[in-house]
């Protein structure tokens, strides 16, 4: 073959290529979704920086239908507000915010009875759903610390070649044998379960991306969207538990 039609016979794969990266990205941006220059498929507008505490917080009519997880819960069941933190396991902004500011929130807020978290699985991806499935099915009493573990390690499971070997040895270590991980990853119901919540979420919510935060108190709703800084979101508590 001469070397002029080698050269022609790579532009039309190249042109190829590109025309289907550019309909598959059009077709993904019609479905709410976006494709990452790693390849990895997520929602438009995965998560947002810190915004400004007078604009983030949008009302949610409390006459729209929620069923949402009423546990396990972090904090006093009691306590007056309640924060619905909508995170996923592979996001690295959630991952920011439960490592690193929700510690700090729970010893301002939640050790002193005002503010419950419930974390709320909304995965983003095949992964992420995998390791949500997990999360409901090791004993409560590990719930926490399992959670802590998939986001210190996200990384580790994330860059796996075999993700879900690493997810079952992680519940291993949070209180399930192998057999009921895997039964676990391969239960229909419960991922139904987690995909309505996450539907519920893109549908009632307007979610687009994680984190996300619903706060309920006195039967008011309210939405913040985005990954707020520490200091951002003490003053939207404190703004809460004064009023």
């Amino acid at each position: 073959m001469k070397f002029e039609n080698i050269i022609k016979n790579i532009s039309r794969i190249a042109a190829a290529l590109i025309l289907y990266f550019l309909c598959a990205g059009f077709y993904l941006g019609q479905k709410g979704f976006v494709m990452q220059p790693d390849g990895n498929i997520v929602l438009v507008k995965e998560a947002n920086a810190a915004v400004d505490i007078n604009t983030m917080a949008e009302p949610v009519d409390k006459n729209i239908a929620l069923s949402l997880p009423d546990g396990p819960i972090l904090g006093n069941a009691n306590a007056p507000i309640t924060v619905y933190e909508f995170s996923s396991l592979n996001c690295s902004h959630c991952s920011t915010f439960h490592l690193s500011i929700l510690p700090l929130l729970k010893k301002e807020f939640v050790d002193t009875g005002n503010v419950k978290f419930i974390f709320t699985n909304f995965p983003l991806d095949r992964k992420a759903m995998k390791a949500a499935m997990l999360t409901e099915c090791v004993p409560e009493s590990n719930y926490g610390n399992f959670i802590t573990t998939l986001f210190k390690k996200q990384r580790e499971w994330m860059l796996s070649r075999n993700p879900e070997q690493v997810l079952i040895r992680y519940a291993m270590l949070n209180g399930l044998t192998e057999s009921q991980a895997k039964n676990c990853l391969t239960n229909d119901a419960l991922a139904k379960d987690l995909l309505e919540i996450r539907q519920q979420g893109l549908d009632r919510l307007n979610i687009k991306g994680t984190p996300a935060f619903l706060v309920v108190q006195n039967g008011q709703r309210e939405m913040l969207y985005g990954a707020p800084d520490y200091n951002t979101f003490k003053a939207y508590l404190q703004s809460k538990i004064i009023h």
